[in-house]
């Protein structure tokens, strides 16, 4: 999973650095995982997630230490790469939310962001 996750942050996240570990979680169609990352404030983030073969699509909601959802994936398909529209202002713990809609097994996440 993690040399997916470089592959995807190749074009995805250009001038990023990751900001997180590799988070993991294995799923089932319709099971979700809440993974939790601490993360500064005043910082543009871009999360990549990525399955394994048998996982054909995956759904990635990012959301902030109020509880408030501040970016989600729109597509369908077994990767997403969701950015941040605004910037999130605090810092804290930080909820990447992953459902599977389709498929099964493991799911690798990572956050990557602009710092410097």
């Amino acid at each position: 999973l993690a040399q997916k996750i470089i592959e995807q942050a190749q074009s995805g996240c250009k001038g990023l650095s990751a900001v997180s570990p590799v988070l993991r979680a294995t799923l089932k169609t319709n099971e979700a995982a809440s993974l939790t990352v601490k993360l500064a404030g005043e910082v543009c983030y871009t999360i990549v997630a990525v399955g394994k073969p048998s996982v054909k699509d995956i759904k990635v909601t990012f959301i902030n230490p109020i509880k408030q959802e501040i970016a989600a994936d729109e597509g369908s398909s077994p990767t997403a790469v969701v950015k941040t529209g605004k910037c999130p202002q605090w810092d804290g713990d930080y909820t990447v939310k992953v459902k599977m809609f389709n498929g099964y097994g493991d799911v690798g996440v990572q956050v990557f962001g602009d710092v410097q």
